[in-house]
């Protein structure tokens, strides 16, 4: 008799408890405003390298990364633009926005400049240094022939 006591008494407060295990049902409220979901923050560029140094009618490549508030690389468009056109140019990779060539045609300095717009519409610019030094003169190796003749 004590069993079945223990069990009348027992079972409604677990089905209570567990909330009834009749068809009731709970019902979830999902504040929409809350939830919306908004791209990460751009908040810091790098470009790599930051001084690079050429001869007159070389290359040098560089490259910006973009990362979030936590890190993350972010997916940005780049542009790229040189301080001086007359020493150096730069080109955006036409498969890669963020990787850039920068050809040199007369000696100097000159500023390059990545300028990144993030998903979000922020802009971050960050600038590297290029010298472009004179083309090494070629090297003359001299010939030897020698040439017999009979007289």
């Amino acid at each position: 008799m004590k069993n079945h006591f223990v069990w009348l008494v027992a079972l409604p407060l677990c089905l209570s408890a567990c909330g009834g295990g009749g068809d009731q049902t709970e019902t979830a409220t999902i504040d929409t405003q809350a939830q919306k979901v908004m791209p990460p923050s751009a908040y810091s560029m790098t470009i790599t390298p930051t001084n690079a140094r050429v001869a007159v009618g070389e290359e040098a490549s560089f490259s910006a990364k973009v990362v979030d508030n936590q890190g993350s690389q972010v997916v940005a468009m780049v542009q790229w633009t040189s301080g001086n056109t007359a020493v150096a140019t730069v080109l955006p990779s036409w498969k890669v926005p963020s990787l850039a060539s920068a050809h040199g045609f007369a000696p100097g300095s000159v500023s390059l400049t990545a300028t990144a717009t993030a998903p979000d519409g922020s802009t971050l610019s960050q600038s590297a240094m290029l010298t472009v030094v004179a083309a090494p003169a070629p090297k003359l190796t001299p010939r030897t022939s020698i040439s017999a003749q009979r007289l």
